[in-house]
């Protein structure tokens, strides 16, 4: 993997890609998520949990519109896929593991690819921005065969000034200025696993008054790993904490898809639960006659791939 590393560039946050690769870290699912953090007002101090998944951010040129030659439906949905598509789903549908799926045997018929086209569907948005043709054109792509798809001709003989344009309506436009697509694949191992030292998950406790991080311990694991005896990696994680005035950290989100309690105090597990389908989501804390009970969602697979599933779950101490 120190190889591989060195075939790419890396730099400072922020650092943008380039033709030739950059390792980004943290990379696009870095950080802290979109489910923010949990805060105690008693102690004034902030729960949340985080990614440590590093990407590398390369650009790959597109050939303008006006290249001489004919181009077929699925060499025009080619090039449409790669200036919208690439960066979630890879080059040449491929797909970005283990959030993003690969197309390459895409089961929908025609209709259901105009549908998630032009509704969107979990976190991928909507691209009714595309005209008819071009959604006609990506639809080929999506359903052509990779292997005897014909390679876009690519020459520079050109009808006027290289010219990128696409979209229609209020979203059409043209320009002259080179188009690059922008791959994102997460820097993984040959096993698919983040390429970097773990912890690959953590919740963290931060003590807002002085910015201090009181405390930090891996958040879940992958169970094949955990089977070898590698456990305590941390895993991917996609979703938020809650703490109570029990003085626990309540949380899911991992993708060995268990249900967590932690002390607020030292981060130590005090208490955890198999969960039939991912925790995907920021658990709820209520009270109904004076019982306090924590509940969660069990389902939604579409971002780390793992089993779907269609249940709420809540948990309350025994009478």
């Amino acid at each position: 993997m120190l190889k591989r590393f060195r075939q790419h560039e890396s730099g400072f946050l922020y650092t943008p890609a380039t033709l030739g690769g950059v390792v980004t870290m943290p990379g696009h699912l870095g950080g802290a998520e979109w489910h923010g953090g949990a805060f105690d007002p008693t102690t004034n101090v902030l729960f949340v949990n985080v990614n440590e998944l590093p990407t590398i951010h390369s650009l790959r040129p597109l050939d303008p519109d006006n290249l001489s030659g004919d181009l077929t439906p699925v060499q025009r949905g080619a090039r449409i896929y790669d200036m919208n598509c690439t960066a979630c789903h890879g080059p040449n549908r491929i797909g970005n593991l283990p959030l993003l799926p690969p197309l390459t045997d895409v089961k929908l018929s025609r209709a259901g690819i105009r549908e998630v086209l032009t509704s969107g569907r979990g976190t991928m948005p909507s691209f009714s921005r595309l005209s008819e043709a071009e959604m006609n054109d990506v639809i080929a792509y999506l359903q052509s065969d990779l292997s005897a798809a014909p390679a876009a001709p690519r020459t520079d003989r050109r009808i006027g000034v290289p010219t990128w344009s696409g979209g229609m309506g209020p979203w059409a436009w043209s320009t002259t200025t080179p188009q690059y697509a922008n791959m994102a694949p997460f820097f993984v191992d040959d096993r698919g696993y983040p390429a970097i030292k773990p912890p690959w998950g953590t919740l963290n406790a931060l003590d807002l008054a002085t910015g201090r991080l009181l405390w930090k311990v891996p958040l879940g694991e992958y169970p094949a790993l955990a089977a070898e005896g590698i456990g305590n990696t941390g895993s991917l994680n996609m979703g938020g904490a809650v703490v109570t005035a029990g003085n626990l950290v309540f949380i899911g989100a991992t993708v060995d898809e268990k249900f967590r309690a932690f002390d607020k105090y030292t981060g130590r597990i005090l208490w955890e639960y198999q969960l039939p389908a991912g925790g995907y989501a920021t658990p709820s804390v209520y009270t109904i006659n004076g019982k306090q009970y924590v509940v969660i969602a069990a389902g939604c697979a579409a971002k780390p791939e793992t089993r779907p599933g269609d249940a709420i779950i809540a948990f309350a101490l025994p009478d």
